[in-house]
């Protein structure tokens, strides 16, 4: 009966393969750190970094988006953040007319992952000085949806680790 009730379910090919993706989903996520060479990440920050790129910006946005995606894992986060992935993000979104607007939204997409993973760098994020403007700067000047939304989920990430004070106070008092 037991083999009955563990066989069956697997005779479904879509449940077989929805329970071969989550296992493979959860074995890479475990492995994260292992399969990632970090001189692979700090080559892509190096890419990222590169404003002479001879091929239009592709391999900026290629190294980005590799960025963006390993940037969900914890501990790829941390040495990200240890590597000034941060200012490096940020230094991209400061003229929001330069670049393109995927590039703004990997980029913006990368910093919401490196803070929802890494507390300090909400820290470091809000004590930048020309967060604010840069962040209100791309609100109100970008039309593409993709950077609306990760900004949006930024800032929500943002707001949702700010300490709270039960007077309602800013703490300069």
């Amino acid at each position: 009966i037991l083999a009955n009730s563990l066989i069956k379910p697997l005779q479904d090919k879509q449940a077989v393969e929805s329970w071969c993706v989550g296992v493979i989903v959860r074995v890479s996520s475990i492995f994260a750190m292992a399969l990632v060479d970090p001189d692979f990440l700090l080559t892509w920050l190096d890419a990222l970094r590169d404003d002479g790129c001879s091929d239009g910006g592709d391999a900026r946005l290629e190294a980005g988006t590799k960025l963006w995606d390993v940037s969900a894992d914890a501990e790829l986060a941390c040495f990200l953040v240890e590597h000034s992935a941060l200012p490096l993000l940020l230094g991209q979104l400061v003229e929001p007319d330069q670049g393109s607007a995927r590039l703004h939204e990997i980029c913006v997409g990368t910093l919401a992952n490196l803070v929802a993973a890494v507390p300090n760098a909400c820290t470091t994020l809000t004590r930048w000085a020309d967060a604010p403007s840069v962040f209100v700067s791309l609100l109100l000047g970008s039309s593409d949806a993709g950077t609306l939304t990760e900004l949006l989920r930024l800032l929500s990430t943002v707001l949702s680790q700010l300490p709270m004070r039960a007077d309602g106070g800013d703490g300069d008092s």
